[in-house]
């Protein structure tokens, strides 16, 4: 579908795509936390827990499950 400006507005299936790949890089995220708080460093780990509770409250997107808890 095109708009009136020419540009394309994306499909179900796109839509779906960049949802999954956005899941994705999240699942990375909290897997690199959970390391970073393994390996003793909590600084680091609180710090990107925050850009990540960011991304997450400024996408809407709907997530209730993190790795590592909120220790640290």
């Amino acid at each position: 579908m095109t708009s009136s400006r020419g540009a394309r507005s994306p499909t179900n299936a796109s839509r779906k795509r960049y949802q999954d790949a956005a899941e994705a890089a999240l699942d990375q995220l909290e897997w690199a936390i959970a390391y970073l708080r393994r390996i003793r460093k909590p600084k680091i780990a609180k710090a990107l827990e925050a850009n990540r509770a960011a991304i997450i409250n400024r996408s809407g997107l709907k997530r209730g499950w993190r790795w590592g808890g909120d220790d640290g």
